[in-house]
């Protein structure tokens, strides 16, 4: 079995610490006991002092052994899960990061949610290729049964398409409308917004150019962006997130604007007994914090939790966790209102418009959970 150098080794314990949220001394003995070594010293003693040349083909077997192993050790089967993580925090990468999975949210996840990791896993094991292959192939053919002009298009782009690049694709394509975020801003959260008319708030949005501008505490004005793509903290594989921020960079002065991005749908998580939402990411001036579904309006969230950067994405929110200032608020004593703003922004029912306002379909929905232990609905 190939072996790494002993600094890489130490990287990929240390990122292995940080996704599993388990202490340096256990990290190090997983990773040794990966490579059948007894001990982290053994595994140390035995690894060589210049970087091994591997191929990709062994590469990619040495990580399929890893994760096989590592799920036996963690005692989960969801393996693409464990692949990804493997994959992350390897010690044969350029640089190993880590990837945020909850083994207590994967161990005693809902039945009712829908695990898109396990749901992927299955339909990927349907053929003979790798599980995004066998994924896009199902999607291909599903397309070709269709008569629809626009799909059999759509299946023509997607030849010579891997699976995850038609999954970043619809993941930012999706239609948004950005007066339902005004209204939720606004009317849902009682945020501070630029006084604007009917001609000022656009049709839809255009990529990387802002929606409308909300106000801070010294009613300065910054630019709202708004994505249909939905990210969770600690997935720090998500480059595409990354990608998105950097799209948005040319729509606002950095030195002296603090511009909120907020995602297609709000995602949830409970630590303690506590369930908090995120709906976007904001630029407090200095870094990138995650945005709470809360009351609080963003410089109120920095006061209340300073250590809300994304950091990268690697900053899943377990250390420390958010304050119970920034819990998720009910509605009407009922609705929890990650539940009401997601109804809100994709409603199932055409809403009914009054005096008072738009009233709207609250109902239950599905629920689908990543391994990072943050949830959504769909």
């Amino acid at each position: 079995m190939i072996l790494p150098t002993h600094k890489k080794a130490r990287l990929s314990a240390t990122s292995l610490s940080k996704s599993l949220k388990i202490d340096d001394k256990e990290a190090r003995s997983m990773l040794a006991e990966l490579f059948n070594f007894k001990s982290w010293d053994a595994l140390i003693n035995s690894l060589p002092i210049q970087e091994p040349q591997v191929t990709p083909t062994v590469l990619n077997s040495t990580h399929q052994f890893m994760a096989e192993k590592l799920s036996d050790i963690l005692q989960v089967d969801q393996y693409e899960a464990i692949l990804a993580l493997v994959k992350s925090i390897s010690p044969f990468s350029n640089k190993p990061k880590a990837y945020r999975v909850d083994l207590d949210a994967i161990r005693d996840r809902d039945d009712d949610a829908i695990d898109f990791s396990e749901l992927r896993e299955m339909v990927g094991l349907m053929g003979e290729g790798t599980a995004d292959e066998n994924m896009m192939a199902s999607l291909k053919q599903l397309l070709s049964m269709s008569d629809d002009p626009a799909l059999k298009e759509l299946q023509e782009h997607l030849e010579g398409t891997t699976f995850d690049d038609f999954q970043n694709r619809m993941r930012i394509s999706h239609p948004i409308d950005p007066w339902t975020y005004v209204n939720l801003l606004d009317g849902f959260l009682g945020w501070n917004l630029k006084e604007y008319t009917e001609d000022d708030i656009p049709d839809q949005v255009e990529f990387g150019e802002p929606c409308f501008y909300w106000l801070d505490e010294n009613d300065e004005e910054h630019p709202v962006f708004a994505n249909s793509i939905v990210v969770s903290p600690g997935d720090s594989k998500d480059e595409m997130f990354l990608s998105v921020l950097d799209a948005i960079s040319d729509g606002y002065d950095e030195y002296f604007e603090k511009p909120i991005l907020l995602l297609g749908n709000p995602i949830f998580k409970t630590f303690n007994g506590i369930r908090f939402s995120v709906i976007g990411v904001w630029n407090s001036g200095n870094s990138w914090r995650w945005l709470f579904l809360s009351k609080l309006k963003p410089w109120e969230q920095l006061q209340a939790y300073p250590e809300s950067t994304i950091d990268g994405l690697e900053n899943s929110l377990d250390t420390p966790p958010p304050p119970g200032s920034l819990a998720e608020f009910t509605v009407e004593d009922r609705f929890p209102a990650s539940l009401v703003y997601h109804s809100i922004l994709k409603p199932t029912q055409e809403p009914e418009f009054g005096e008072d306002g738009g009233r709207f379909v609250i109902e239950e929905r599905y629920e689908m959970k990543g391994v990072t232990g943050w949830s959504s609905y769909v």
